[in-house]
Order: C-alpha cells, then structure tokens, then sequence
C-alpha cells in the first residue's frame, strides 16, 4: 500500500494474493529508488520489481523455491546498488546477487552466514544482520567480513533494522520486544 504523505491518504495498492504478476504471498522486503520498489515475498519464495510512476506498473519477477542459484527459500530482504539487486535468501544461508534483469550474478555468505535478515549500506559499507549471529559488515572489496555485534542477552533476536542519518544502528529484537 503506497500511502501519500500529505494527505495520508492511500495513493495505491500493488498486489493482493496470489502467483501471478503483481499477486504476493508474504511480502516482507521492500526497497525503493527514484524509479522502482523491489520486493521479496517469503510465501513465494521470488523477487517482484515494480516501477512506481505515473503509477506502479509491474516491471519483472523471477526466483522459486529451491536451493540452486537463482532459486530462493524465505528471502527475507533486498537492495539495490550499482546496477545490482542484492537478496538475504534466509533459509539457504547466503545473499544471491543478480542484474537489473534477474539473472544470477554471484552469491556469498554461505560459509559464514546462518540466517540472514536485513541487508544494510551506509556510508558505502554493507552490513549484514544475521538472526542468529548479530550485525556482520562485510567489504564487497576484499569479500572478508566480521562481526560487529554478536548476540547476547541485549541482542537475543534480531530481525529488523536500520541506520539513522547520524549513524546510529536501530535494531528490532524480536525476543527481547525492544530496540
């Protein structure tokens, strides 16, 4: 649902249930540019792209469920940067990387990622949370990561976060009912 945010009225509504163009089941990860909303959708396991104005108009989907390149099992988020639409396939412990047109680039974090959750860039770093191992930077350069905060009794679950213009990490923990 893109609401207006003067009037806060609803503008428009994309989807409704279903596997078809445009029909979602359990949309979860949104991002949006000048352009476009891309989305993941857990219940289908696949990445839709929209383009926004003068109205949103379905652009492209691709991805199933499955454990191959290019396949998905609960993509829990997404970005896009550099030309590239990068996704946290949850369930099958990586991120999947692929082209404006949905094919499959290169994926990473299997050696070292065991649920991803969020997909993270600021101030050109891209961090990683991961539900069960806390917040991961990784350097796209070097392709080396390290973890920034792992869990304890603060951070138990984490599932949910974001920066804020001055840096500060927020992030939602789904056991701990806190940010």
């Amino acid at each position: 649902i893109l609401i207006d945010r003067k009037t806060g009225k609803v503008a428009h509504e994309i989807g409704g249930f279903g596997l078809g163009e445009g029909k979602m089941a359990g949309p979860s990860g949104i991002y949006l540019t000048e352009e476009n909303l891309y989305l993941t959708e857990i219940g289908n396991n696949r990445i839709q792209v929209f383009r926004l104005e003068p109205k949103p108009t379905f652009l492209l989907k691709f991805g199933q469920k499955g454990k191959k390149d290019g396949q998905f099992f609960n993509p829990s988020d997404i970005l896009y940067r550099n030309n590239k639409i990068w996704v946290a396939d949850s369930y099958n412990q990586r991120i999947q990387v692929f082209d404006e047109s949905g094919n499959f680039l290169f994926k990473f974090g299997s050696d070292f990622l065991e649920k991803p959750r969020k997909l993270m860039i600021y101030q050109n770093r891209f961090y990683i949370l991961d539900e069960n191992k806390g917040l991961i930077e990784y350097n796209l350069q070097t392709k080396k990561h390290h973890i920034i905060r792992s869990l304890n009794q603060d951070i138990q679950k984490p599932i949910g976060a974001s920066f804020d213009r001055n840096g500060i990490l927020y992030i939602g923990d789904f056991f701990n009912n806190k940010i």
